[in-house]
């Protein structure tokens, strides 16, 4: 029996690596532990597969034991500046965004949403607005059924300027 699981386990894995690889779209267990995406932006591999209309730098300023580099985000009115699709969630469940961020200029959001792209659907967010670095956790949890994709998206500017530094971005199952 527990060869027999292994093996289902196994071909579970399989398929959905052959599924993510054909359609582009990553694929992700909740199940194999509460956080889902981690990026600590240390590297330009980091940043592989983040969009956006915006300005997106590494600075060396890093919050309180982050690593060498935290992520500068600002942009202009064409919006989001930054985003990144997490995939799909196998299983529904309840989700919070948490990051260190520090507000250089007006400040800026940090977003997590779920849909078939940033901006549809529900989300919550974090607003970056303190200006020394500051751990930011999202005090609603958003809920992502099966099958559904998550989306992080980040803004800071439009018609006035604004920059913003972001650190440490996790996205945690709850329940």
């Amino acid at each position: 029996m527990k060869l027999y699981m292994i093996m289902v386990s196994a071909l579970s894995m399989l398929f959905s690596i052959f599924i993510s690889g054909c359609s582009g779209t990553k694929v992700v267990d909740p199940g194999y532990g509460r956080i889902v995406y981690s990026n600590s932006f240390e590297s330009s591999a980091d940043t592989v597969g983040w969009t956006g209309y915006g300005t997106i730098q590494f600075k060396n300023d890093v919050p309180p034991g982050g690593g060498k580099h935290s992520l500068y985000v600002s942009g202009a009115c064409m919006v989001p500046h930054a985003q990144f699709k997490i995939g799909l969630m196998l299983q529904g469940g309840s989700y919070i965004i948490r990051c260190w961020g520090k507000n250089l200029a007006n400040g800026g959001g940090v977003f997590l949403g779920v849909g078939q792209n940033s901006f549809e659907g529900k989300g919550i967010y974090v607003s970056v607005s303190d200006t020394n670095w500051t751990l930011y956790q999202t005090a609603e949890t958003l809920f992502c059924p099966a099958d559904s994709s998550l989306w992080i998206t980040m803004v800071s500017g439009g018609i006035v300027y604004s920059a913003m530094l972001v650190d440490e971005i996790q996205v945690v199952r709850v329940n």
